[in-house]
Protein backbone atom coordinates (compact mmCIF):
# COMPACT_ATOMS: atom_id res chain seq x y z
CA UNK A 1 0.00 0.00 0.00
CA UNK A 2 1.49 2.92 -0.79
CA UNK A 3 1.26 6.38 0.81
CA UNK A 4 -1.60 7.59 2.93
CA UNK A 5 -3.07 11.21 2.38
CA UNK A 6 -5.84 12.25 4.93
CA UNK A 7 -8.67 14.95 4.31
CA UNK A 8 -11.01 15.77 6.68
CA UNK A 9 -13.83 13.18 7.39
CA UNK A 10 -12.96 10.88 4.98
CA UNK A 11 -10.32 7.76 4.84
CA UNK A 12 -9.00 6.85 1.82
CA UNK A 13 -5.70 5.24 0.30
CA UNK A 14 -4.07 7.88 -1.81
CA UNK A 15 -1.88 5.33 -3.77
CA UNK A 16 0.52 7.72 -6.47
CA UNK A 17 2.23 6.58 -9.30
CA UNK A 18 -0.56 3.67 -10.12
CA UNK A 19 -2.10 2.42 -12.91
CA UNK A 20 -5.11 0.82 -10.61
CA UNK A 21 -5.64 4.42 -8.55
CA UNK A 22 -8.87 4.33 -9.69
CA UNK A 23 -10.13 0.81 -9.55
CA UNK A 24 -8.74 0.76 -5.47
CA UNK A 25 -10.41 4.44 -4.86
CA UNK A 26 -13.50 2.71 -6.11
CA UNK A 27 -13.02 -0.16 -4.01
CA UNK A 28 -12.36 1.71 -1.09
CA UNK A 29 -15.51 3.99 -1.21
CA UNK A 30 -17.87 0.71 -2.02
CA UNK A 31 -16.24 -0.84 1.33
CA UNK A 32 -16.94 2.69 3.05
CA UNK A 33 -20.46 2.18 1.77
CA UNK A 34 -20.75 -1.11 3.45
CA UNK A 35 -18.69 -1.10 6.41
CA UNK A 36 -18.43 0.60 9.70
CA UNK A 37 -14.79 1.72 9.37
CA UNK A 38 -13.17 3.93 12.04
CA UNK A 39 -9.14 5.37 11.95
CA UNK A 40 -6.83 5.65 15.11
CA UNK A 41 -3.64 6.87 16.08
CA UNK A 42 -1.09 4.69 17.30
CA UNK A 43 -2.08 5.69 21.21
CA UNK A 44 -5.90 4.29 20.20
CA UNK A 45 -6.78 7.28 20.23
CA UNK A 46 -9.76 7.83 17.57
CA UNK A 47 -9.07 10.43 14.23
CA UNK A 48 -12.28 10.11 12.20
CA UNK A 49 -15.15 7.68 11.58
CA UNK A 50 -17.58 6.90 8.81
CA UNK A 51 -21.71 7.11 9.15
CA UNK A 52 -22.03 3.47 9.31
CA UNK A 53 -19.72 3.16 12.49
CA UNK A 54 -21.17 6.67 13.54
CA UNK A 55 -24.95 5.05 13.19
CA UNK A 56 -23.40 1.78 14.55
CA UNK A 57 -22.35 2.84 17.75
CA UNK A 58 -24.70 6.33 18.28
CA UNK A 59 -22.36 8.98 18.64
CA UNK A 60 -21.19 12.14 16.55
CA UNK A 61 -17.96 12.42 14.57
CA UNK A 62 -17.60 15.13 17.09
CA UNK A 63 -18.39 12.86 20.02
CA UNK A 64 -15.60 10.15 18.50
CA UNK A 65 -13.10 12.29 17.17
CA UNK A 66 -10.16 12.37 20.29
CA UNK A 67 -11.82 9.55 21.78
CA UNK A 68 -9.54 6.38 23.68
CA UNK A 69 -9.97 2.92 21.71
CA UNK A 70 -11.01 1.43 25.64
CA UNK A 71 -14.39 3.72 25.60
CA UNK A 72 -15.55 1.46 23.04
CA UNK A 73 -14.86 -1.45 24.92
CA UNK A 74 -16.77 -3.46 27.67
CA UNK A 75 -14.61 -2.25 30.93
CA UNK A 76 -14.45 0.87 31.88
CA UNK A 77 -11.02 0.32 32.48
CA UNK A 78 -10.63 -0.76 29.15
CA UNK A 79 -6.72 0.49 28.64
CA UNK A 80 -5.53 -1.70 31.43
CA UNK A 81 -7.78 -5.17 29.95
CA UNK A 82 -5.79 -7.91 28.75
CA UNK A 83 -7.76 -7.88 25.05
CA UNK A 84 -6.33 -3.93 24.85
CA UNK A 85 -3.19 -4.19 25.30
CA UNK A 86 -2.88 -7.83 23.10
CA UNK A 87 -4.41 -5.99 20.13
CA UNK A 88 -2.07 -2.82 20.16
CA UNK A 89 0.43 -5.14 21.13
CA UNK A 90 0.44 -6.75 17.99
CA UNK A 91 -1.24 -3.82 15.95
CA UNK A 92 2.29 -1.70 17.44
CA UNK A 93 4.81 -4.57 15.49
CA UNK A 94 2.60 -3.89 12.37
CA UNK A 95 0.54 -7.36 13.05
CA UNK A 96 -3.29 -7.14 11.86
CA UNK A 97 -6.14 -8.47 14.47
CA UNK A 98 -9.14 -10.34 13.35
CA UNK A 99 -11.71 -11.29 15.32
CA UNK A 100 -15.27 -11.17 17.00
CA UNK A 101 -15.62 -8.21 19.59
CA UNK A 102 -17.79 -6.90 22.13
CA UNK A 103 -18.07 -3.53 21.79
CA UNK A 104 -20.14 -0.39 23.98
CA UNK A 105 -21.91 2.12 22.34
CA UNK A 106 -23.24 5.00 23.74
CA UNK A 107 -25.57 4.86 26.33
CA UNK A 108 -24.28 1.75 27.16
CA UNK A 109 -26.37 -0.63 24.27
CA UNK A 110 -23.92 -3.59 23.32
CA UNK A 111 -22.88 -3.73 19.93
CA UNK A 112 -21.31 -7.34 18.65
CA UNK A 113 -18.65 -6.80 15.96
CA UNK A 114 -16.99 -9.06 13.25
CA UNK A 115 -13.96 -6.61 13.20
CA UNK A 116 -10.11 -6.54 11.17
CA UNK A 117 -7.67 -3.48 12.81
CA UNK A 118 -5.34 -3.24 10.26
CA UNK A 119 -1.91 -0.92 10.44
CA UNK A 120 -1.19 1.65 7.93
CA UNK A 121 2.49 1.64 7.04
CA UNK A 122 4.25 4.89 6.28
CA UNK A 123 6.96 5.32 3.57
CA UNK A 124 9.41 3.46 6.03
CA UNK A 125 6.86 0.61 6.59
CA UNK A 126 6.37 1.50 9.94
CA UNK A 127 2.82 1.75 11.62
CA UNK A 128 1.47 5.23 12.11
CA UNK A 129 -1.90 4.41 12.53
CA UNK A 130 -4.65 1.70 12.30
CA UNK A 131 -8.13 1.41 10.47
CA UNK A 132 -10.87 -0.60 12.14
CA UNK A 133 -13.39 -2.18 9.44
CA UNK A 134 -16.39 -3.51 11.02
CA UNK A 135 -19.51 -5.98 10.31
CA UNK A 136 -22.34 -5.84 12.87
CA UNK A 137 -23.36 -9.05 13.71
CA UNK A 138 -25.68 -7.97 17.37
CA UNK A 139 -28.61 -9.17 15.89
CA UNK A 140 -27.25 -12.32 14.97
CA UNK A 141 -25.93 -12.78 18.94
CA UNK A 142 -28.88 -11.92 20.25
CA UNK A 143 -30.51 -14.85 18.80
CA UNK A 144 -27.79 -16.81 19.34
CA UNK A 145 -27.98 -15.90 22.82
CA UNK A 146 -31.91 -16.92 22.74
CA UNK A 147 -31.00 -19.81 21.31
CA UNK A 148 -28.10 -20.63 23.97
CA UNK A 149 -30.15 -19.46 26.92
CA UNK A 150 -32.70 -21.93 25.84
CA UNK A 151 -30.44 -24.90 25.23
CA UNK A 152 -28.41 -24.21 28.42
CA UNK A 153 -31.73 -24.21 30.32
CA UNK A 154 -33.14 -27.43 28.90
CA UNK A 155 -30.00 -29.26 28.17
CA UNK A 156 -26.64 -30.83 29.48
CA UNK A 157 -24.13 -29.14 27.61
CA UNK A 158 -20.24 -29.64 27.40
CA UNK A 159 -17.51 -29.50 25.21
CA UNK A 160 -14.28 -31.87 24.98
CA UNK A 161 -11.10 -31.97 23.37
CA UNK A 162 -9.58 -34.38 21.22
CA UNK A 163 -9.09 -36.78 24.08
CA UNK A 164 -12.79 -36.17 25.77
CA UNK A 165 -11.47 -34.18 28.47
CA UNK A 166 -14.03 -31.56 29.13
CA UNK A 167 -13.33 -27.97 28.30
CA UNK A 168 -16.43 -26.01 29.23
CA UNK A 169 -20.07 -27.25 30.54
CA UNK A 170 -23.05 -25.93 31.42
CA UNK A 171 -24.61 -25.29 34.81
CA UNK A 172 -27.15 -27.91 33.42
CA UNK A 173 -24.08 -30.48 33.50
CA UNK A 174 -23.73 -29.74 36.89
CA UNK A 175 -26.90 -29.21 38.22
CA UNK A 176 -27.99 -33.56 36.51
CA UNK A 177 -24.51 -34.92 37.42
CA UNK A 178 -24.43 -33.29 40.88
CA UNK A 179 -20.86 -32.56 40.39
CA UNK A 180 -18.89 -28.77 40.73
CA UNK A 181 -17.69 -27.22 37.31
CA UNK A 182 -14.48 -27.48 39.29
CA UNK A 183 -14.80 -31.15 39.81
CA UNK A 184 -14.97 -31.37 36.35
CA UNK A 185 -13.01 -29.16 34.13
CA UNK A 186 -10.08 -31.20 32.44
CA UNK A 187 -11.71 -34.61 33.35
CA UNK A 188 -12.44 -36.98 31.02
CA UNK A 189 -16.41 -37.56 29.77
CA UNK A 190 -16.05 -41.21 31.09
CA UNK A 191 -16.36 -39.87 34.35
CA UNK A 192 -19.79 -39.56 34.70
CA UNK A 193 -20.15 -42.76 32.74
CA UNK A 194 -22.42 -45.34 33.71
CA UNK A 195 -20.51 -48.83 34.34
CA UNK A 196 -24.15 -50.75 32.99
CA UNK A 197 -23.16 -48.98 29.39
CA UNK A 198 -21.77 -51.29 26.99
CA UNK A 199 -18.07 -49.98 25.63
CA UNK A 200 -18.98 -50.86 22.37
CA UNK A 201 -21.39 -47.95 22.85
CA UNK A 202 -18.34 -45.70 23.37
CA UNK A 203 -16.66 -47.15 20.92
CA UNK A 204 -19.37 -46.95 18.10
CA UNK A 205 -19.53 -43.09 19.07
CA UNK A 206 -15.62 -42.08 18.70
CA UNK A 207 -15.84 -43.60 15.52
CA UNK A 208 -18.19 -41.33 14.43
CA UNK A 209 -17.49 -38.34 15.22
CA UNK A 210 -14.26 -38.87 14.42
CA UNK A 211 -15.40 -39.41 10.77
CA UNK A 212 -16.75 -36.18 11.18
CA UNK A 213 -20.33 -37.53 11.72
CA UNK A 214 -22.71 -36.32 14.20
CA UNK A 215 -23.46 -39.39 16.64
CA UNK A 216 -26.82 -40.00 18.97
CA UNK A 217 -27.86 -42.51 21.30
CA UNK A 218 -29.58 -43.18 24.85
CA UNK A 219 -26.63 -43.50 27.51
CA UNK A 220 -27.21 -44.52 31.09
CA UNK A 221 -24.92 -41.66 33.65
CA UNK A 222 -24.04 -42.20 36.94
CA UNK A 223 -24.56 -38.74 38.83
CA UNK A 224 -21.58 -37.97 41.52
CA UNK A 225 -23.80 -40.08 44.78
CA UNK A 226 -23.97 -42.96 42.06
CA UNK A 227 -27.60 -42.66 41.45
CA UNK A 228 -28.30 -43.19 37.44
CA UNK A 229 -29.80 -40.78 34.89
CA UNK A 230 -30.37 -41.03 31.36
CA UNK A 231 -29.37 -38.99 28.77
CA UNK A 232 -30.42 -38.44 24.75
CA UNK A 233 -26.87 -37.52 23.38
CA UNK A 234 -26.17 -35.64 20.46
CA UNK A 235 -22.50 -35.23 20.22
CA UNK A 236 -21.19 -33.33 16.90
CA UNK A 237 -17.49 -32.18 16.00
CA UNK A 238 -16.01 -28.81 15.35
CA UNK A 239 -14.04 -28.93 12.54
CA UNK A 240 -10.60 -27.03 12.20
CA UNK A 241 -9.23 -25.28 8.82
CA UNK A 242 -7.66 -28.74 7.94
CA UNK A 243 -10.69 -30.66 7.67
CA UNK A 244 -10.08 -32.53 11.01
CA UNK A 245 -12.67 -32.32 14.06
CA UNK A 246 -10.93 -29.64 16.89
CA UNK A 247 -12.98 -30.21 19.31
CA UNK A 248 -16.47 -32.15 20.54
CA UNK A 249 -19.50 -30.46 21.56
CA UNK A 250 -22.11 -32.40 23.14
CA UNK A 251 -26.04 -31.41 24.17
CA UNK A 252 -27.73 -33.99 26.23
CA UNK A 253 -31.29 -34.19 27.31
CA UNK A 254 -32.47 -35.34 30.29
CA UNK A 255 -34.60 -38.10 30.11
CA UNK A 256 -34.20 -40.18 33.53
CA UNK A 257 -38.28 -39.38 33.83
CA UNK A 258 -39.20 -41.06 30.91
CA UNK A 259 -36.58 -43.64 30.33
CA UNK A 260 -37.65 -45.16 33.91
CA UNK A 261 -41.50 -44.71 32.80
CA UNK A 262 -40.61 -46.90 29.86
CA UNK A 263 -38.61 -49.35 31.70
CA UNK A 264 -41.44 -50.01 34.03
CA UNK A 265 -44.04 -50.14 31.85
CA UNK A 266 -42.32 -52.63 29.20
CA UNK A 267 -41.93 -54.61 32.84
CA UNK A 268 -45.81 -54.57 32.77
CA UNK A 269 -46.38 -55.30 29.49
CA UNK A 270 -43.75 -58.03 29.58
CA UNK A 271 -45.60 -59.82 32.69
CA UNK A 272 -48.87 -59.18 30.99
CA UNK A 273 -47.59 -61.37 27.78
CA UNK A 274 -46.38 -63.96 29.91
CA UNK A 275 -49.49 -64.25 31.84
CA UNK A 276 -52.57 -63.04 29.63
CA UNK A 277 -53.71 -63.35 25.76
CA UNK A 278 -53.13 -60.04 24.13
CA UNK A 279 -54.21 -58.45 20.86
CA UNK A 280 -54.73 -54.69 19.27
CA UNK A 281 -57.29 -53.29 17.25
CA UNK A 282 -57.41 -50.62 15.33
CA UNK A 283 -60.95 -48.73 15.85
CA UNK A 284 -62.38 -49.91 13.71
CA UNK A 285 -61.51 -53.17 15.09
CA UNK A 286 -59.34 -54.49 12.70
CA UNK A 287 -56.52 -56.76 14.14
CA UNK A 288 -53.21 -54.54 14.47
CA UNK A 289 -51.05 -57.15 16.78
CA UNK A 290 -51.26 -60.24 18.79
CA UNK A 291 -49.28 -62.24 21.55
CA UNK A 292 -48.31 -65.69 21.48
CA UNK A 293 -50.84 -66.77 24.18
CA UNK A 294 -53.58 -65.56 21.86
CA UNK A 295 -52.33 -66.84 18.76
CA UNK A 296 -52.26 -70.22 21.17
CA UNK A 297 -55.96 -70.21 22.55
CA UNK A 298 -57.26 -68.64 19.30
CA UNK A 299 -55.55 -70.93 16.82
CA UNK A 300 -54.15 -68.08 14.84
CA UNK A 301 -51.12 -67.01 13.71
CA UNK A 302 -50.11 -63.86 13.26
CA UNK A 303 -49.87 -63.44 9.35
CA UNK A 304 -53.48 -64.57 9.34
CA UNK A 305 -55.21 -62.54 11.86
CA UNK A 306 -53.48 -59.14 10.80
CA UNK A 307 -55.86 -57.16 9.22
CA UNK A 308 -58.99 -59.08 10.22
CA UNK A 309 -61.99 -57.92 11.35
CA UNK A 310 -63.11 -58.29 15.54
CA UNK A 311 -66.30 -60.40 14.20
CA UNK A 312 -64.50 -62.90 12.69
CA UNK A 313 -63.54 -64.58 16.45
CA UNK A 314 -67.72 -64.01 17.49
CA UNK A 315 -70.56 -66.48 17.13
CA UNK A 316 -72.08 -65.42 13.78
CA UNK A 317 -75.75 -64.94 15.62
CA UNK A 318 -73.93 -62.47 18.17
CA UNK A 319 -71.59 -61.22 15.36
CA UNK A 320 -75.46 -60.38 13.95
CA UNK A 321 -76.74 -59.16 16.95
CA UNK A 322 -77.99 -55.43 17.98
CA UNK A 323 -76.05 -56.09 21.10
CA UNK A 324 -72.86 -56.26 18.57
CA UNK A 325 -74.00 -53.62 16.88
CA UNK A 326 -73.13 -51.54 19.21
CA UNK A 327 -69.69 -52.59 20.82
CA UNK A 328 -67.29 -50.78 18.65
CA UNK A 329 -69.13 -47.86 18.57
CA UNK A 330 -69.12 -47.81 22.27
CA UNK A 331 -65.51 -48.57 22.53
CA UNK A 332 -64.56 -45.98 20.24
CA UNK A 333 -66.43 -43.23 22.22
CA UNK A 334 -63.91 -44.41 25.31
CA UNK A 335 -65.53 -46.79 26.85
CA UNK A 336 -64.87 -49.84 28.53
CA UNK A 337 -65.92 -53.41 28.09
CA UNK A 338 -64.96 -56.59 30.23
CA UNK A 339 -67.19 -59.73 31.05
CA UNK A 340 -66.72 -63.30 29.91
CA UNK A 341 -67.06 -63.74 26.24
CA UNK A 342 -67.85 -66.59 24.16
CA UNK A 343 -65.42 -66.76 21.03
CA UNK A 344 -65.04 -69.03 18.20
CA UNK A 345 -61.39 -70.30 17.74
CA UNK A 346 -59.99 -70.92 13.80
CA UNK A 347 -61.29 -74.30 13.81
CA UNK A 348 -64.66 -73.45 14.65
CA UNK A 349 -64.35 -74.44 18.45
CA UNK A 350 -66.32 -72.50 21.29
CA UNK A 351 -64.01 -70.52 24.18
CA UNK A 352 -64.69 -68.70 26.47
CA UNK A 353 -62.24 -65.98 27.35
CA UNK A 354 -62.93 -63.62 30.87
CA UNK A 355 -61.34 -59.89 28.83
CA UNK A 356 -61.25 -56.44 29.20
CA UNK A 357 -61.24 -54.15 26.39
CA UNK A 358 -60.01 -51.10 26.91
CA UNK A 359 -59.95 -47.99 24.68
CA UNK A 360 -56.12 -46.13 24.32
CA UNK A 361 -56.23 -42.78 23.57
CA UNK A 362 -53.99 -40.07 22.05
CA UNK A 363 -52.73 -36.64 24.34
CA UNK A 364 -55.82 -35.41 23.63
CA UNK A 365 -58.53 -37.71 24.46
CA UNK A 366 -58.83 -39.38 20.99
CA UNK A 367 -59.34 -42.98 21.10
CA UNK A 368 -56.11 -44.45 18.73
CA UNK A 369 -56.80 -48.33 19.13
CA UNK A 370 -57.81 -51.36 21.60
CA UNK A 371 -56.60 -53.13 23.78
CA UNK A 372 -57.70 -56.31 24.67
CA UNK A 373 -56.14 -58.48 27.57
CA UNK A 374 -58.12 -62.09 28.62
CA UNK A 375 -57.25 -65.43 29.67
CA UNK A 376 -59.01 -68.40 29.19
CA UNK A 377 -61.73 -69.68 31.83
CA UNK A 378 -63.41 -72.47 29.36
CA UNK A 379 -62.72 -75.37 31.48
CA UNK A 380 -64.28 -73.38 34.53
CA UNK A 381 -67.25 -72.00 32.16
CA UNK A 382 -68.14 -75.33 31.04
CA UNK A 383 -67.81 -76.81 34.60
CA UNK A 384 -70.69 -74.18 35.68
CA UNK A 385 -72.86 -75.39 32.78
CA UNK A 386 -72.93 -78.49 34.37
CA UNK A 387 -73.65 -77.77 38.10
CA UNK A 388 -76.53 -75.63 36.53
CA UNK A 389 -77.72 -78.75 34.43
CA UNK A 390 -77.03 -80.60 38.22
CA UNK A 391 -79.08 -78.34 39.67
CA UNK A 392 -81.49 -78.18 37.43
CA UNK A 393 -81.94 -81.96 37.87
CA UNK A 394 -81.53 -82.20 41.75
CA UNK A 395 -85.27 -79.29 41.28
CA UNK A 396 -86.80 -82.21 39.75
CA UNK A 397 -85.43 -84.55 41.92
CA UNK A 398 -86.39 -82.44 44.91
CA UNK A 399 -89.96 -82.12 43.94
CA UNK A 400 -90.30 -86.29 43.85
CA UNK A 401 -88.28 -86.03 47.23
CA UNK A 402 -91.25 -83.82 48.46
CA UNK A 403 -94.03 -85.71 47.08
CA UNK A 404 -92.61 -88.83 48.22
CA UNK A 405 -91.84 -87.75 51.92
CA UNK A 406 -95.14 -86.41 51.98
CA UNK A 407 -96.85 -89.93 51.31
CA UNK A 408 -94.46 -91.60 53.67
CA UNK A 409 -95.27 -88.84 56.69
CA UNK A 410 -98.86 -90.36 55.85
CA UNK A 411 -98.18 -94.05 55.94
CA UNK A 412 -96.23 -93.16 58.98
CA UNK A 413 -99.53 -91.78 60.41
CA UNK A 414 -101.14 -94.91 59.36
CA UNK A 415 -98.79 -97.15 60.85
CA UNK A 416 -98.46 -96.02 64.30
CA UNK A 417 -102.52 -96.13 64.32
CA UNK A 418 -102.65 -100.03 63.30
CA UNK A 419 -99.04 -100.79 65.92
CA UNK A 420 -101.32 -98.77 68.40
CA UNK A 421 -104.40 -101.41 67.28
CA UNK A 422 -102.04 -104.41 67.26
CA UNK A 423 -100.89 -103.44 70.62
CA UNK A 424 -104.42 -104.25 72.43
CA UNK A 425 -105.16 -107.74 73.98
CA UNK A 426 -106.10 -110.61 71.42
CA UNK A 427 -109.55 -110.83 73.64
CA UNK A 428 -110.18 -107.45 72.66
CA UNK A 429 -109.88 -108.19 68.99
CA UNK A 430 -112.92 -108.62 67.03
CA UNK A 431 -110.44 -111.22 65.08
CA UNK A 432 -111.07 -109.10 62.32
CA UNK A 433 -107.40 -108.12 60.68
CA UNK A 434 -107.09 -105.25 59.99
CA UNK A 435 -103.58 -105.29 58.81
CA UNK A 436 -103.03 -102.71 55.29
CA UNK A 437 -102.01 -104.87 52.54
CA UNK A 438 -98.38 -105.07 51.82
CA UNK A 439 -98.85 -104.50 48.42
CA UNK A 440 -100.85 -101.28 48.88
CA UNK A 441 -98.17 -99.97 51.17
CA UNK A 442 -95.63 -100.38 48.73
CA UNK A 443 -97.85 -98.81 45.59
CA UNK A 444 -97.48 -95.78 47.85
CA UNK A 445 -93.77 -94.81 47.37
CA UNK A 446 -93.48 -94.63 44.01
CA UNK A 447 -91.85 -96.49 41.31
CA UNK A 448 -88.04 -95.81 41.54
CA UNK A 449 -88.44 -95.98 45.60
CA UNK A 450 -89.41 -99.75 44.76
CA UNK A 451 -86.42 -100.78 42.34
CA UNK A 452 -84.17 -99.24 44.96
CA UNK A 453 -85.62 -100.84 48.00
CA UNK A 454 -86.43 -104.44 46.30
CA UNK A 455 -83.78 -106.15 47.89
CA UNK A 456 -84.90 -105.50 51.30
CA UNK A 457 -88.57 -106.44 50.55
CA UNK A 458 -86.63 -110.20 49.65
CA UNK A 459 -84.88 -110.45 52.91
CA UNK A 460 -88.20 -109.39 54.76
CA UNK A 461 -89.90 -112.11 52.72
CA UNK A 462 -87.33 -114.56 53.49
CA UNK A 463 -87.48 -114.04 57.35
CA UNK A 464 -91.27 -114.98 57.29
CA UNK A 465 -90.90 -117.40 55.03
CA UNK A 466 -88.40 -118.94 58.08
CA UNK A 467 -90.24 -122.04 59.96
CA UNK A 468 -88.64 -120.84 62.91
CA UNK A 469 -89.28 -117.30 62.70
CA UNK A 470 -92.93 -117.92 61.91
CA UNK A 471 -93.12 -120.28 65.14
CA UNK A 472 -91.97 -117.58 67.29
CA UNK A 473 -94.32 -115.12 65.80
CA UNK A 474 -96.98 -117.71 66.64
CA UNK A 475 -95.51 -118.09 70.21
CA UNK A 476 -95.91 -114.19 70.75
CA UNK A 477 -98.72 -112.39 71.53
CA UNK A 478 -97.84 -109.69 69.55
CA UNK A 479 -97.59 -110.80 66.49
CA UNK A 480 -99.47 -108.55 64.65
CA UNK A 481 -97.59 -105.58 65.70
CA UNK A 482 -94.17 -107.09 64.56
CA UNK A 483 -96.08 -107.06 60.84
CA UNK A 484 -97.31 -103.89 61.15
CA UNK A 485 -93.34 -102.74 62.08
CA UNK A 486 -91.64 -104.62 59.02
CA UNK A 487 -93.93 -102.56 56.88
CA UNK A 488 -93.14 -99.25 58.00
CA UNK A 489 -89.25 -99.69 58.24
CA UNK A 490 -89.59 -100.76 54.74
CA UNK A 491 -91.70 -97.35 54.06
CA UNK A 492 -88.51 -95.88 55.72
CA UNK A 493 -85.98 -97.67 53.70
CA UNK A 494 -87.46 -96.88 50.53
CA UNK A 495 -86.67 -92.94 51.04
CA UNK A 496 -83.21 -93.44 51.77
CA UNK A 497 -82.05 -95.38 48.48
CA UNK A 498 -83.80 -92.57 46.74
CA UNK A 499 -82.02 -89.66 48.28
CA UNK A 500 -78.37 -90.94 47.86
CA UNK A 501 -79.23 -91.91 43.92
CA UNK A 502 -80.50 -88.08 43.58
CA UNK A 503 -77.29 -87.12 45.59
CA UNK A 504 -74.77 -88.92 43.94
CA UNK A 505 -76.15 -88.02 40.45
CA UNK A 506 -75.05 -84.58 41.09
CA UNK A 507 -71.83 -85.55 42.67
CA UNK A 508 -70.70 -87.84 39.93
CA UNK A 509 -69.41 -85.64 36.99
CA UNK A 510 -67.21 -83.33 39.66
CA UNK A 511 -65.70 -86.43 41.28
CA UNK A 512 -65.41 -88.06 37.97
CA UNK A 513 -63.58 -84.86 36.68
CA UNK A 514 -61.03 -85.21 39.44
CA UNK A 515 -60.63 -88.46 39.16
CA UNK A 516 -61.77 -89.49 42.42
CA UNK A 517 -64.37 -92.09 41.09
CA UNK A 518 -64.95 -93.22 37.69
CA UNK A 519 -68.13 -91.57 35.78
CA UNK A 520 -70.15 -95.16 35.81
CA UNK A 521 -69.75 -95.94 39.84
CA UNK A 522 -72.23 -94.24 41.17
CA UNK A 523 -74.49 -95.69 38.86
CA UNK A 524 -74.57 -98.51 40.99
CA UNK A 525 -76.07 -96.68 44.39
Amino acid sequence: MGAVAKKENHLYDATENSSHGEDQAAFFTALTKSQAMIEFDLNGLASSANENFLKLMGYELADVKGKSHSAFCENTDGAQSAEHKMIWERLSRGECVNGEFKRIGKNGRDVWVIASYTPIMDESSRPYKVVMVATDISGIKAELKVRTDIMNLTSIVSEGDLRGDILSLNDKFCEVSKYTREELIGKPHNTTRHPDMPKEVFKEMWATIGRGKVFRGVVKNRAKDGSPYYVDAVIAPIMGDNGKPKKYLGVRYDITTLETERQNMQAVLKAIDAAYAYIEFDVNGNVLTMNKNFMDVMGYSLEEAKGKQHRVFCDPVYANSPEYAQFWPDLRSGKSKSGIFKRITRSGKEVWLQAAYSPVTDEVGRVIKVLKIATDVSDQQRMIFSIQESATTLSSASDELTATATEMSSNANKTSKESEQAAEPRGHRTGHDDRPDRGDARDGVGAAGQRRVQPLRHLRDDLEADPHRQQEDREEPDEPGRRVLADGLGRAWTMAPLAAGVIAAWIAPFMARRKLIRPSSCCAI
